[in-house]
């Protein structure tokens, strides 16, 4: 989708702000972030309330977004796959 897109900033750009809105939904957000250089295009999302990151976790885990299914996990910003 990145190169169908044919302009990958605007892409990732694009993918963090429904990121940003969809994460919202659920509570305050304090920062939303792709990191375009994973393969498997990972993003990080910190809300204000460590509750609300629970309930994210349980909301988009499984979910589909443009036909892949999203894995969500508490991240401590070291953990390697």
């Amino acid at each position: 989708e990145v190169a169908a897109s044919g302009d990958p900033r605007a892409f990732f750009a694009e993918l963090e702000d429904d990121m940003w809105s969809g994460c919202a939904a659920i509570g305050p957000v304090e920062r939303a972030k792709v990191f375009p250089a994973d393969p498997d295009c990972c993003c990080a999302v910190r809300f204000v309330a460590p509750s609300k990151a629970a309930e994210c976790v349980r909301t988009m885990d499984g979910r589909f977004f443009n036909g892949h299914a999203i894995f969500a996990a508490h991240w401590d910003g070291n953990l390697r796959r």
